[in-house]
């Protein structure tokens, strides 16, 4: 798992420098109302536990849920924060803003 996880963050680096504040504003736009607390059981910004498996399926993965919304065991996400005004570059600049907090 450690190996998914490291080499996933490093293919991740490239972008994670091209989404720059962009990230950060969308989270502090939409996603912070969820990602701060954990509602609807959301991973928490910054909660280690919250986010590994979650990241052990991969960026495309994180990034079609954000985007296309998501229901099951874990939670409930809708699509793109509940904001339909965010284009899908927007939302992965979050989803990378909010991985980037969690290591």
């Amino acid at each position: 798992m450690k190996k998914i996880v490291s080499i996933f963050l490093m293919s991740s680096a490239s972008f994670s420098a091209m989404s720059g504040g962009e990230g950060e504003r969308v989270y502090n736009q939409a996603c912070f109302s969820c990602h701060d607390q954990g509602v609807f059981g959301a991973p928490r910004l910054g909660e280690v536990l919250d986010w590994t498996n979650r990241i052990s399926k991969g960026r495309s993965i994180l990034n079609f849920n954000a985007i296309e919304g998501y229901a099951g065991n874990k939670g409930f996400m809708p699509p793109r924060g509940g904001d339909p005004s965010l284009s899908d570059k927007e939302v992965k600049a979050a989803v990378q803003y909010m991985i980037d907090k969690g290591w």
